[in-house]
């Protein structure tokens, strides 16, 4: 863990509470921030080192950084790439992360908007949702939300600090609560979906983080419409199937097999049989 965020979660500090307008007045009056801070050029969005990150398009830092980034080893970093840039980094480095995969599980969900990037044990929460810049948090590394509607905020508790780091959205929208309510079965639907596939070819999933992302299996008050078992199961099939089907296609097209049906075939059923 990066010695910064030390003046953020220590009880002593003069900081406080972490959040993306705090920030932008500490940078601007103290040095000590400005010199803990690293600018570069390009940022990789990373489910093991990023925290959180902050869309400063309306007020770039210094007039050419966009973005502000809180990673676990290198600490306060901020970017020229906007946070869209930040997000496309992952976005369709997998065929889990790719929009069509993503908005299948949404959509049989029959959520209107999607504002999670889900890899099952990793997952990305943005507060405008995944079409649009905006901030981001790691649900991952969440121990714990607590909203504060009539202040317009949203306190989300770190894991794995010295001290409870805490990073704060401010002026969010009413919804918010029920989006990352969401967010939170989105995600849980991938990973039931991936444990079903690897329990077919004998695999099993690594324990999951305890963070937000496990609220929904210990029924936390603040999850409230949680969905029955078998609907989950049900789009666990369908997207294994739609996952089987990809991978037969991608060999036809790199091995080459379109008029050999029965090699086809005979992988299809080796799959199945996983």
């Amino acid at each position: 863990m990066h010695h910064v965020f030390d003046l953020f979660s220590d009880v002593d500090s003069n900081y406080g509470n972490f959040s993306k307008e705090k920030f932008v007045c500490w940078y601007a009056e103290d040095e000590s921030i400005r010199n803990c801070v690293e600018k570069i050029d390009y940022y990789e969005l990373s489910g093991q080192d990023t925290i959180a990150f902050f869309d400063l398009r309306r007020q770039p830092i210094d007039g050419v950084y966009r973005s502000l980034i809180l990673d676990e080893q290198k600490g306060l970093i901020l970017s020229r790439q906007s946070s869209k840039q930040i997000q496309n980094t992952v976005y369709d480095k997998t065929s889990i992360g790719k929009k069509v995969f993503q908005d299948f599980i949404k959509n049989n969900l029959k959520y209107q908007y999607r504002h999670c990037l889900s890899f099952g044990y990793v997952a990305f929460f943005f507060k405008h949702g995944i079409t649009q810049g905006s901030d981001c948090i790691s649900l991952h590394k969440v121990k714990d939300v607590e909203f504060d509607m009539k202040q317009n905020q949203c306190h989300f508790q770190t894991l794995g600090m010295k001290h409870n780091l805490t990073i704060t959205f401010t002026d969010i929208n009413e919804n918010l609560p029920k989006r990352i309510e969401e967010s939170i079965i989105h995600n849980q639907v991938v990973s039931n979906s991936l444990s079903h596939h690897l329990e077919h070819i004998s695999l099993k999933c690594m324990p999951a983080y305890k963070s937000v992302l496990d609220a929904i299996l210990f029924n936390e008050e603040w999850i409230t419409k949680t969905p029955g078992k078998v609907h989950l199961a049900e789009v666990a099939h369908e997207i294994v199937d739609i996952m089987l089907n990809a991978l037969v296609e991608t060999i036809q097209k790199e091995v080459n097999w379109l008029d050999h049906q029965e090699h086809i075939r005979r992988v299809k059923r080796m799959l199945k049989d996983q």
